[in-house]
């Protein structure tokens, strides 16, 4: 299940055009994809048994951010305050990545198997400090903000 306290840096829009664009294209090519994307799974698009991540961009990008955090085991040693990730496999067997979503000449359609997103990516370790701040503490902390008067 996708970690919902994270963005992307995408708009979901511009996301959700990617989405629509692949399967598209890929039932121009004679599948039959369904769209995951409403079920939190972890990827966007079910291919018979193959799970497909789908990255679109209004840009011709040659970069893609893909969540993994499922499929590792992070381990902490907090007393020389470092971490250890070991990646246990895949949670996703393929990429379709979407580019120049509504620019001339896009989109541009790729897709990449499990075999060139195992060469090609790199495990990073992303520090996130997630602040949740009870209601009942927010309340201790409103900002008054001082009126100010038109200068001339």
């Amino acid at each position: 299940m996708q970690d919902r306290t994270r963005n992307s840096n995408v708009g979901s829009s511009t996301e959700r055009k990617g989405v629509k664009a692949a399967i598209r294209y890929l039932r121009a090519q004679g599948y039959d994809p369904k769209d995951m994307g409403t079920q939190k799974v972890g990827h966007d698009i079910r291919l018979g048994k193959q799970r497909i991540e789908v990255k679109a961009s209004e840009k011709n990008r040659a970069w893609m951010e893909v969540d993994i955090r499922s499929a590792c085991k992070v381990t902490v040693n907090r007393q020389q305050n470092r971490a250890v990730a070991e990646r246990n496999g895949l949670n996703i067997d393929g990429i379709v990545e979407v580019t120049r979503m509504g620019k001339h000449g896009g989109p541009v359609v790729y897709f990449f198997p499990r075999s060139v997103v195992e060469k090609y990516g790199l495990l990073g370790v992303k520090t996130l400090w997630i602040v949740r701040v009870p209601q009942e503490v927010r309340r201790e902390y409103p900002l008054r903000m001082k009126k100010r008067g038109r200068r001339t």
